[in-house]
């Protein structure tokens, strides 16, 4: 398979890898946690919410440096908080919603990561990133 199936050209800009039999395309889609499924996930994820499409951005618990959250307002209303734990140790991140509502997770890596259990907080396990909304 030409370039491991991560391209047709016949050169490509970065070298194949000797680990391409068995790190590639074809592993990628066959593995529900990979890298490139959690992209498509994003991507469809992105595609049907207005919010992450067109929607406002207003950053969030910007005291936090080892944490970049944020939420994405739609015109319609509807929003979505994004958090990303950017180091090796647990976070908590403080989100003001300014609503009472539970969170409710979208998408998360690790995928096992707990549902949030408070309204405007949520704990990250180390280099963690979340989706959700309420």
């Amino acid at each position: 398979n030409k370039q491991a199936g991560f391209s047709t050209n016949a050169k490509t800009w970065l070298p194949v890898p000797s680990s391409y039999k068995t790190i590639n395309v074809q592993s990628e889609r066959a593995d529900p946690g990979s890298l490139l499924n959690w992209h498509q996930q994003l991507i469809a994820l992105r595609r049907s919410n207005p919010a992450l499409g067109a929607g406002e951005m207003r950053m969030l618990d910007v005291g936090n440096t080892k944490v970049l959250s944020y939420e994405r307002v739609g015109k319609d209303g509807h929003w979505v908080l994004v958090a990303l734990n950017m180091s090796g140790e647990a976070q908590t991140v403080s989100l003001d919603t300014k609503s009472t509502k539970p969170l409710k997770t979208l998408m998360a890596s690790p995928a096992a990561m707990p549902q949030p259990t408070a309204p405007t907080a949520i704990t990250l396990p180390p280099f963690a990133a979340w989706v959700g909304a309420q």
